[in-house]
């Protein structure tokens, strides 16, 4: 068996076509942002029907959510699996579509796999060459349409970055009841979803990478309370599909001095962002600018829970629906490439659609 193992020029995979043919596959493609997970589907996955990427999100919910689950799930995914779903986009003005999921459902923004998206793009030749040195692709997704690029120095990949969708603070201080923290105050701000932001430091809460099961009982408390008390504040002006309140952000001190802070993100039911958030960085930029803590121009670093970053800063203000002080924000990062497989769904296996163990 060692030797069957190590010998490079053998494969160890079963050659029976019924592996190959008889089963549905599906063919992705994983790579990583900032240490979090994206997991790229490609062939095997119908397109779902639609004329818009909200439409087709529906539509993947409703025909096709027996493959996100098979796909993020355990034993083919893990609790904290992230992916996207590339389809036909809403006009001929843009290259693609995205839908993103995650082992709970769907979510309307995902700056880390934008990230991600845009450099396979980039290396499959998809975008175009705005200089010699900047490559630019525009993508729809459920919160709306994007612009990320490319850069290249000396011929060579350099970073991603994205133009977000508008970003607006809706309240800066939300007082809420939650178990075993108390009274907590709160900032809701949308950045292509909206979030829950809480300053660590003002309840004593930890962000180290060894307090992320006390991080994420917090967090998923404080999601709570806000949909419960304060619903009001999750209203999106034009989509009533963008209308929820995506995830907790706990805000606290940097360990690199060079680094404004540290954001950590509790999503889904009970996810932890290993990256610092590319949508969450969006609507923290929008807090700061309705505060008057930062200007057009600045560039802040935001550091994750282990320790990655990405860089955000604002392009210019906008004014969206009701939002006067909205902005148009810039998140940069980088995406690398993990692997490529092919997922068998046996008919007859019972954990076809997985199971998730916390």
């Amino acid at each position: 068996l060692g030797h069957y193992l190590c010998n490079a020029s053998m494969s160890f995979l079963p050659s029976s076509p019924r592996y190959t043919s008889a089963w549905p596959r599906i063919e992705t493609l994983d790579m990583h942002t900032a240490g979090e997970p994206v997991r790229i589907i490609g062939a095997g996955l119908p397109v779902p029907p639609g004329r818009t990427i909200l439409q087709r999100r529906e539509a993947l919910r409703k025909k096709y959510d027996h493959i996100r689950q098979s796909l993020m799930h355990e034993p083919r995914g893990h609790a904290n699996m992230y992916g996207c779903v590339l389809v036909p986009p809403n006009d001929s003005n843009a290259c693609f579509g995205v839908i993103f999921i995650h082992t709970e459902g769907y979510s309307s923004m995902c700056g880390h796999a934008t990230i991600a998206v845009t450099r396979l793009a980039y290396e499959e030749g998809w975008t175009e060459p705005i200089t010699p040195t900047l490559h630019r692709i525009v993508m729809d997704t459920p919160c709306g349409r994007i612009d990320s690029y490319a850069r290249l120095e000396k011929k060579q990949l350099k970073a991603i970055y994205l133009d977000n969708v508008a970003s607006f603070m809706v309240k800066d201080a939300v007082t809420l009841s939650v178990p075993d923290l108390g009274q907590v105050v709160c900032a809701i701000a949308y950045g292509g979803a909206f979030y829950a932001y809480v300053r660590a430091e003002d309840y004593s809460i930890s962000l180290s990478a060894d307090n992320h099961a006390k991080l994420t009982q917090l967090g998923i408390a404080i999601m709570e309370a806000v949909r419960q008390q304060a619903p009001e504040t999750l209203r999106h002006p034009y989509q009533k599909d963008l209308s929820f309140l995506y995830g907790t952000i706990f805000v606290g001190k940097a360990k690199d001095q060079k680094t404004h802070s540290r954001h950590v993100c509790v999503f889904g039911n009970g996810q932890i962002d290993r990256s610092p958030t590319g949508s969450g960085i969006s609507g923290f930029l929008a807090l700061m600018h309705a505060r008057g803590e930062i200007q057009i121009g600045t560039t802040v670093q935001i550091e994750s829970i282990i320790g990655t970053h990405f860089t955000g800063s604002i392009q210019k203000e906008t004014n969206y629906g009701p939002f006067e002080k909205a902005i148009v924000p810039r998140i940069e990062g980088m995406a690398y490439f993990t692997s490529r497989s092919t997922f068998f769904l046996e008919p007859n296996d019972p954990l076809k659609k997985g199971f998730i163990l916390e």
